[in-house]
């Protein structure tokens, strides 16, 4: 078993808002990246709203 990841790619030209996936895939989950800001770490809960910027990617991971 391993950890989750959540990849977010917003290719849009505005920022857009995400949800977290439900708690089944993971409790907290941790940004590792965020294109448009570099390296992070951030903690978000399941079903929680994300802001993602512009032309950007941001990497989410939860541990199993």
């Amino acid at each position: 078993v391993d950890d989750h990841f959540y990849v977010i790619f917003n290719a849009h030209s505005e920022e857009l808002e995400f949800t977290i996936p439900a708690e089944k895939y993971g409790k907290e989950w941790t940004k590792l990246l965020d294109t448009s800001n570099g390296e992070s770490s951030e903690i978000y809960k399941s079903g929680e709203k994300i802001k993602v910027n512009s032309h950007s990617v941001v990497l989410l991971q939860s541990p199993s």
